[in-house]
């Protein structure tokens, strides 16, 4: 890639720390941030869906996957969007072979 239009889009990342190999644990979102850079920023659920981290979920493209420090309702959120986006075969889920057929699944798979 050599040139975009716009040039610039305004995002964010919302920073709460690393993991044990030192990569960063974060949100990253589009437009405006929800509060000063640099000061603590409560993410809410509203702020959570405004995230790509949710987007991602949402659409199906990518699994979840969570660190024990991400606050549970936060976790539920993201976790029962992933569930839908699986159920509806969005994204990823579309060609997911962990999946069984719905026939299977009629006849109370997973036992």
């Amino acid at each position: 890639m050599t040139a975009t239009t716009p040039e610039t889009v305004p995002g964010f990342v919302l920073k709460r720390g690393a993991d044990v190999h030192g990569r960063c644990i974060a949100l990253a979102g589009a437009g405006t941030a929800p509060g000063t850079s640099g000061l603590e920023i409560d993410v809410d659920l509203a702020v959570l869906r405004t995230t790509v981290n949710h987007h991602l979920l949402v659409e199906g493209l990518a699994y979840p996957t969570f660190y024990r420090s991400l606050f549970t309702s936060r976790r539920v959120e993201m976790a029962a969007v992933a569930v839908q986006a699986r159920e509806a075969r969005r994204g990823l889920w579309a060609s997911d072979v962990t999946i069984p057929p719905p026939e299977r699944r009629s006849r109370g798979w997973p036992h």
